[in-house]
């Protein structure tokens, strides 16, 4: 699978972004938010006490209560762990970095089917290892018969020569799966350990 690394450089405004700097804004999000799920520590025993409180019918107990954010700490680092042993090669980012980054770089998302610009060859197969129903895709406007957004983003982008890339929303974050261009080759991320 490819790495995402934007091939061009790009503007907002008057601000210019080189491809390096967009690449390494996406690399950095997804290492920061790795370091979140590696840091969580989940009480093993409060939540197996808790699943066996819960069964008994003690439902508001202290314990169950006490269990909750161990509980969900678990659910993230399962799904990470599981998302990085079956797709080695994508990022994963929170869905509030990816849209930020999104909008600081000039991107737009939509499903796979408004997307109206080429795909290389060495990226179809990138894109057939998850269901195409639930891929989309960011990219530069002028390459997208219509967009959607997540969130409404607080100032007005103007996308000027940016590479799309394919991503897919998870439980627990943004996974950017392939993307295109010179530097999609670029092993940046071949350093990155999974968890």
């Amino acid at each position: 699978m490819n790495n995402f690394s934007p091939s061009t450089d790009t503007s907002v405004g008057t601000k210019r972004f080189t491809a390096q700097e967009v690449q390494l804004a996406y690399t950095l999000m997804a290492v920061e938010y790795m370091k979140t799920i590696k840091g969580l520590n989940p009480n093993h025993q409060l939540v197996d006490k808790a699943v066996k409180l819960k069964a008994l019918g003690f439902t508001n107990s202290k314990e169950v209560g006490d269990a909750i954010t161990s509980e969900e700490d678990l659910k993230v680092l399962k799904c990470y762990s599981f998302l990085q042993r079956h797709f080695p090669g994508s990022l994963i980012l929170k869905e509030e970095d990816f849209i930020n980054l999104n909008v600081k770089y000039g991107l737009v998302v939509g499903r796979l089917s408004a997307y109206k610009g080429s795909v290389p060859d060495e990226n179809i197969a990138d894109s057939k290892e998850c269901s195409s129903a639930d891929l989309f895709i960011a990219a530069p406007i002028e390459e997208m018969n219509e967009t959607m957004q997540f969130t409404v983003p607080e100032r007005k982008i103007i996308p000027i020569n940016n590479d799309p890339f394919v991503f897919q929303v998870t439980p627990i974050g943004v996974m950017i799966h392939s993307k295109w261009g010179v530097e999609a080759e670029d092993n940046i991320f071949d350093n990155i350990k999974p968890l």
